[in-house]
């Protein structure tokens, strides 16, 4: 539950910052964008209980064991 939590912040960050990066008009400005949702998603992540390692695990998981992907999509719906 705590990656499912963890995972619905991460991708509205993500989405948030997507926008951002590409407004930001120098590099320096992508890298502090950058910078900024990787801190904001860790910060999140750890706010839901669980370690960035753990959650990059299950990440993973999900990429590679398509009953592990069902599961977890099943339980962010029941969220939503």
């Amino acid at each position: 539950k705590a990656f499912v939590l963890a995972a619905i912040h991460v991708q509205r960050i993500s989405e948030f910052y997507a926008e951002r990066l590409h407004e930001a008009k120098t590099p320096k400005e992508q890298q502090e964008m950058k910078q900024a949702a990787t801190s904001e998603m860790v910060k999140a992540v750890e706010t839901e209980g669980i370690s960035v390692d753990k959650y990059e695990e299950i990440a993973s998981q999900a990429q590679t064991d398509q009953d592990v992907a069902e599961r977890l999509k099943q339980q962010i719906q029941n969220v939503h």
